[in-house]
């Protein structure tokens, strides 16, 4: 009993931390860049997550032609730039760095990664390492695991989309969570 009392106080505690270390983190982006830049960013952020989920699921689920593929790949690595740049701001700005990048890694970080564009440019390349692109391209066929890493890719995304949502408009949420004891 006391143990389970005790594993939740320290639960409690590592989340009262991470929102102290994202509430000041909050504050230096505020200070750096300015209140109304960070909001921008945060609404281009949520935008640019909504449209690269509506760009893997349009590629999963629709036979594309390679030029079509190549531009939504293109898009996709685009974004993904954006979401690297912020997560690598963010990151040089937090106190604590290794615990944010531990918290933030799979949900911020992984998900930023761009696959798709990663793929679509090492099949095209010629010249003497077309043999070395070639295996490497045999590998990613044969492993099938892209579509995948694609597919949960977007859930990571699509996770990254409503903890940003649930940030800037939880207050709103509250009243229609009857449940809560508040």
């Amino acid at each position: 009993r006391w143990n389970s009392r005790r594993r939740r106080l320290k639960r409690k505690l590592r989340q009262l931390t991470a929102q102290r270390q994202e509430r000041r983190l909050r504050d230096r982006l505020d200070q750096r860049f300015g209140r109304t830049f960070v909001r921008r960013a945060d609404r281009l952020i949520l935008g640019l997550i909504c449209l690269v989920v509506v760009l893997i699921f349009v590629e999963g689920f629709f036979h594309l032609a390679p030029r079509a593929r190549f531009w939504l790949n293109v898009f996709d690595g685009a974004a993904c730039v954006v979401f690297l740049t912020e997560f690598f701001v963010k990151l040089s700005l937090v106190s604590g760095k290794w615990s944010w990048f531990w918290r933030h890694f799979l949900i911020d970080f992984v998900p930023s990664i761009p696959i798709g564009f990663l793929l679509a440019v090492v099949p095209g390349a010629t010249g003497p390492a077309s043999t070395e692109v070639e295996f490497f391209g045999g590998v990613f066929r044969v492993i099938r695991l892209v579509r995948l890493a694609r597919f949960l890719r977007g859930f990571g995304l699509m996770a990254r989309g409503f903890d940003r949502l649930a940030r800037q408009y939880g207050h709103l949420f509250r009243w229609c969570q009857p449940w809560r004891k508040w």
